[in-house]
């Protein structure tokens, strides 16, 4: 913890290649059949990271470091600015640890505002890395359960300018 911010790490082991799992990381169509309902990476360093995770529910951020398929780091806050929860304002750091039966992912989520933001994040994660685990491994994580609707088509439109 620093300066009155929230931290966690979180891992989980995936049946699947580190250059396989990182893409779910990456690639906005594949991000999306684990975590989301839309999404917009650029990743590259300063690129954008656009998540709309349950129809509502509105991440963005930049890329800071995309080193494939060991490491990507974005920034991560509320694009509505819930709370004291900025757009950008913290950070996530995925690490892909080649191990005999696939990939360790690790999460670490720095600089998170409060400490409830923190709790509801690490189980939010902790969700979503299951789904990973299923899809990166070539199943069907089947429809979310925290799904509340599908995104606006205004924004997703408005978002990619068709």
């Amino acid at each position: 913890m620093e300066n009155n911010s929230f931290e966690f790490t979180t891992e989980i082991d995936i049946e699947a290649p580190p250059e396989l799992v990182f893409r779910f990381f990456t690639e906005s169509d594949l991000v999306t059949r684990w975590h989301g309902t839309y999404a917009e990476c650029d990743a590259r360093s300063g690129g954008v990271f656009f998540l709309n995770v349950t129809g509502e529910d509105t991440k963005i951020g930049e890329f800071v470091e995309v080193d494939p398929p060991h490491r990507v780091v974005f920034t991560w806050g509320h694009e509505a600015g819930l709370d004291d929860f900025q757009p950008g304002s913290s950070t996530v750091e995925a690490t892909f640890e080649p191990i005999t039966s696939g990939t360790r992912v690790r999460i670490r989520h720095h600089s998170i505002p409060t400490q409830h933001h923190r709790d509801t994040h690490k189980v939010g994660w902790g969700h979503y890395l299951g789904r990973l685990a299923k899809v990166a491994a070539g199943n069907d994580a089947g429809v979310d359960p925290w799904r509340k609707c599908d995104p606006p088509q205004a924004q997703a439109e408005q978002r990619t300018g068709g």
